[in-house]
């Protein structure tokens, strides 16, 4: 259910976002000010892009072999001399 509303959010232009997020910016006063608008752009980017990057890292860490994994590990405790 999550993946699918990240997906929704992410196909649906900002430009189609723009007038009800102005609008909530202006009833709670944050788009009168400078740093008011600058914060609003910095939640919306942050808000809009982080649920994207986060299911797409999660799908290419689900992608690595378990195998790999294991054989860094064991490389390490190899050229490590088996100290922790």
């Amino acid at each position: 259910m999550i993946q699918r509303s990240v997906l929704f959010v992410y196909m649906v232009g900002g430009v189609l976002l723009m007038v009800p997020l102005y609008q909530m910016a202006m009833n709670l006063g944050l788009a009168s000010t400078m740093w008011g608008s600058v914060f609003c752009l910095f939640v919306i980017y942050i808000v809009q892009t982080l649920p994207v990057g986060m299911y797409m890292l999660g799908n290419y860490f689900r992608g690595i072999p378990f195998a790999l994994e294991e054989g860094c590990y064991d490389g390490w405790l190899f050229s490590s001399g088996g100290n922790y």
